[in-house]
């Protein structure tokens, strides 16, 4: 009967340490699956924030390439409307703002003149 006592407690104490050895088991293998699911979810949120920034960086491209466009059309309208005004008006000088080379040479010339005078004036004064 002892022996009968014995081997039941033995028996007993074998099926509880084989049982909390596979529930360690499954809880390491949990474990493992909550790792694997925390790395997928940082990888996730990883991602979401790359193509977050790439979305700002296009969409801010695309704004730019737009008004570009939209200040290039503006620009040519005005450049249309500059030279049709200018040549119903017969005034050269509103498409071209360069002055001729003659003007340039008058303009020298005659701020030349202007310091001589002044310069006569003063040593007259003296």
């Amino acid at each position: 009967a002892v022996v009968a006592v014995v081997m039941a407690v033995v028996v007993v104490v074998v099926v509880t340490v084989v049982v909390a050895m596979v529930a360690a088991a499954i809880l390491v293998v949990a474990a493992v699956v909550a790792m694997v699911v925390t790395v997928a979810l940082l990888v996730a949120a990883v991602v979401a924030v790359v193509m977050a920034v790439v979305v700002v960086v296009v969409v801010t491209v695309v704004v730019a390439m737009v008004a570009a466009a939209v200040l290039v059309v503006v620009e040519v309208v005005r450049g249309v409307v500059v030279v049709n005004v200018g040549s119903k008006l017969q005034m050269p000088h509103v498409v071209s703002q360069s002055p001729a080379p003659g003007q340039v040479a008058q303009k020298e010339e005659s701020q030349y003149a202007v310091k001589l005078a002044h310069n006569a004036a003063l040593s007259g004064a003296k």
